[in-house]
């Protein structure tokens, strides 16, 4: 057949990954055509050579999809060949490490939804001021994508935009009135910034959390914020820290310090590799 032709040829060539991922599909493929039209040869011996190098690849190539994909498809094909055979307990074996395959390719791209919760994030801050009720669903979808990503692992860039997201709704609650909600996700976002190693970023967090703790009824909370603001304002680029010292300076005069709530607007171009 075309199956053993193709074998044949690739045998030889194996020492590539993609000859190794063609000759894994032409064993699949000989060894379905065996089952399904009542072919003589060994259709088990095929997938399991199948199998072993579907498993070789994907341990060597963790990220890859398409070889867990195709690897699933050879237990998949498997486990049925097993089941014809009255063999349960491996046709079982053999559909659970399907499954668990196809459901690993389910879970999201952690790259992808990073770049979900930043649009999103975008997308809040320009409805902010026309439309609130947009905007905070948008804050929610972007924290959701963000969470969804998973913190292990992570670059700065995710912890500097999910505490982004994280500090952008809590400030909006904070103006709104809500410091309860407010507080847990302004204490979430400095964590984020403190990984990111954000000076600005974080210098704004303490600032709105102070000011969220004061309107809780929480004072000593709200003083060591506004003396975390006051150490971390050296640290900030020289340009920023007078915008940064005008919040403080109200925190400490115990004013209404609502002015200070649209912080500089960074603007992040992404680079493409």
């Amino acid at each position: 057949t075309d199956y053993e032709e193709a074998i044949r040829l690739l045998t030889p060539l194996t020492g590539a990954d993609r000859y190794k991922q063609d000759l894994a599909r032409a064993k699949n493929n000989l060894a379905k055509l065996i089952f399904d039209a009542g072919l003589s040869g060994d259709a088990r011996q095929f997938y399991d050579e199948a199998i072993r190098i579907g498993e070789d690849l994907t341990a060597k190539n963790r990220d890859n999809r398409d070889y867990k994909f195709e690897l699933a498809q050879y237990y998949d094909n498997s486990a049925i060949l097993f089941q014809s055979r009255n063999q349960g307990t491996a046709a079982l074996a053999h559909s659970e490490k399907a499954v668990a395959l196809y459901r690993a390719l389910m879970r999201p791209v952690p790259a992808l939804m990073m770049h979900i919760g930043l649009l999103h994030d975008i997308r809040g801050r320009i409805l902010e001021s026309s439309n609130w009720k947009q905007a905070e669903a948008e804050y929610r979808h972007s924290i959701e994508a963000f969470r969804q990503a998973g913190a292990d692992d992570q670059n700065g860039d995710f912890h500097l935009w999910f505490g982004q997201a994280l500090a952008n709704l809590g400030r909006a609650l904070e103006q709104k009135e809500n410091p309860t909600e407010a507080i847990p996700l302004l204490r979430e976002a400095i964590q984020h910034h403190q990984q990111a190693g954000s000076s600005y970023d974080l210098a704004w967090d303490y600032y709105f959390i102070a000011m969220a703790y004061r309107k809780a009824g929480m004072t000593s909370e709200a003083r060591q914020a506004a003396a975390d603001l006051s150490k971390t304002i050296p640290n900030v680029a020289v340009a920023d820290r007078p915008e940064l010292q005008q919040p403080l300076n109200e925190i400490d005069r115990n004013s209404n310090a609502k002015r200070y709530s649209n912080r500089t607007m960074l603007v992040y171009q992404l680079e493409c590799v």
